[in-house]
This record gives structure tokens, sequence and C-alpha cells, in this order.
């Protein structure tokens, strides 16, 4: 009897550690990769998808309700300008004012915002010749 019953302790003993084994080398995975997930390289690739539009004029709203601001990019004009707005109007609380000298040498102003709106998203433009492309999500 104390035969059998060192050997069932003995299976039990191996059987555990069998076990601790492989439970520390589990890895639990889905069986599909996220959207932009590499799982070559171990990361989650994020990219941001904007709408960006150009513009020679007021835009009076861009977009109503709530979004973020990706950037600004001022292509030409002499003193351009931009102010834009949390708002549906050209008034109110600004989100970022942008003023540019003579754009045609020194190529593009781009200025990276990433700023939040709530109610919706004006741009109010002045300078000579201004042209200017805003992306917001």
């Amino acid at each position: 009897m104390g035969f059998v019953k060192n050997k069932i302790a003995f299976a039990v003993v191996v059987l555990l550690t069998s076990f601790a084994a492989i439970a520390q080398n589990w890895q639990i995975s889905p069986s599909a990769l996220l959207y932009g997930e590499d799982s070559l390289l171990n990361i989650l690739r994020v990219s941001n998808k904007y709408t960006c539009v150009r513009y020679t004029a007021d835009a009076a709203p861009i977009k109503t309700g709530s979004g973020i601001l990706g950037r600004v990019i001022i292509t030409g004009g002499t003193s351009a300008t931009a102010i834009l707005y949390d708002n549906t109007a050209a008034s109110g609380t600004q989100i970022i004012n942008v003023q540019a000298t003579t754009i045609s040498t020194g190529g593009p102003v781009t200025v990276e915002v990433g700023g939040a709106f709530a109610t919706g998203l004006t741009l109010d433009m002045g300078g000579t010749s201004p042209e200017m492309t805003v992306c917001y999500l």
C-alpha cells in the first residue's frame, strides 16, 4: 500500500511541476490581430486620419460639433494670418492664431496643434492672397 501511495504522490509532484513550467511559458494572444498591430515588431501602429481642406477665403464653419484640430499649413500669401475658433462663427474662443510673413521663398509654414474643440471649427483668414490647409478630425 505504501508503494502505491508513494507512486501516486510522485505522479502528482511531476504533474504539478510540469504544469508550472507550462504555465510560466503561456502567452495569451488573440486569434486575430488588432487593426494596426504589427506582431513581428510587437507594436501597435497608430495614425491620425485627418480631413485636410485647402482654403483661400474664410470658412464658417469648417466643422460643426466636437473634434480635434490637427494642423494648420500656410502655403501662400503675404502676411497671412489664420485664426481658428471653437465656434460656428468667427468669434469666441480662439484655438490658435497663426501669423506668417511672405511664404513664397521659405516654403509652407506648418503648425501642429492637436487641440480639441467642442462647438465647431471656424477659420478667419487675413493678409494678401492667403492660402492654407486645415487638417481636423
